[in-house]
């Protein structure tokens, strides 16, 4: 057990959000693991439940405790997170840091394109699209689902390809022989509707972070435009700043795969 120096200017409940925090760290409480409850803390540590309460309501704050109505108050799973600095590719990115990778095509065909496709794509209204619709997961849990959108003509037979061992980017640059130079990508906050709930497997109207991409070759010319949703509460963009300079955001650091 750890002791609360009661003479210490540090507030009591952020030594106690400390000793949790600790302990989330140390592997002590594991994810999904229930901590102890605000009354039980509160008698723990000798303080009021409402001194217990703001030490867990901060942690839940932050991300790493979650409150589960009528059961209890829990570890969260760590976010899965990118980080600006890497260009790697996705898959191989989370198989380097120990992550099992999954990828389910759920739909594919070859199809024409909305105006704001073809805008995106520079292409002529009777210009044919490959659609593809993906869903990724880590460690056996839903991260992401991706439509993207390619030019039939730049990458033909795509569909015949195995998008579940190998990643998009690399069928594009091996097969294909294409070389991709650099890609611009927006993100925003949404919430689910009931078939992206149902695809990402979490609540209807749960929030999600939302991602347009499009990638281009050396030369200019735009070779993927994909939307992609990602469980916002699965996953994390890490931001690097620096003074004097724009910041960046993962996905425009180079071109992680898709």
């Amino acid at each position: 057990m750890h002791y609360l120096d009661k003479g210490n200017r540090i507030p009591i409940y952020i030594q106690i959000r400390q000793i949790i925090l600790d302990e989330i760290r140390a592997g002590t409480l594991k994810p999904d693991q229930q901590i102890l409850s605000e009354t039980h803390l509160a008698q723990l540590y000798g303080v009021s439940r409402l001194t217990a309460r703001s030490a867990v309501t901060q942690l839940v704050n932050e991300g790493h405790l979650t409150r589960v109505h009528g059961q209890g108050t829990f570890v969260k799973r760590p976010r899965i997170e990118t980080p600006a600095s890497s260009a790697n590719d996705f898959m191989q990115d989370m198989r380097n840091k120990g992550y099992a990778v999954k990828t389910e095509l759920l739909a594919g065909k070859i199809t024409s394109a909305a105006s704001s496709i073809r805008d995106a794509l520079n292409l002529s209204p009777r210009a044919r699209v490959y659609y593809l619709r993906r869903r990724r997961s880590v460690n056996n849990e839903t991260l992401m689902i991706l439509e993207s959108y390619l030019p039939a003509k730049l990458c033909p037979d795509l569909l015949a390809r195995d998008f579940e061992a190998r990643s998009l980017y690399e069928i594009l640059q091996t097969d294909y022989k294409l070389a991709l130079d650099q890609a611009q990508e927006r993100l925003e906050a949404q919430v689910a509707d009931q078939a992206l709930a149902a695809d990402l497997h979490i609540e209807k109207g749960a929030a999600v972070l939302f991602s347009t991409r499009k990638a281009v070759l050396v030369g200019g010319t735009p070779i993927e435009f994909t939307n992609c949703w990602y469980r916002g509460d699965r996953y994390a963009f890490e931001v690097a700043l620096k003074i004097g300079q724009s910041p960046r955001i993962a996905g425009d650091a180079g071109m992680k795969d898709r």
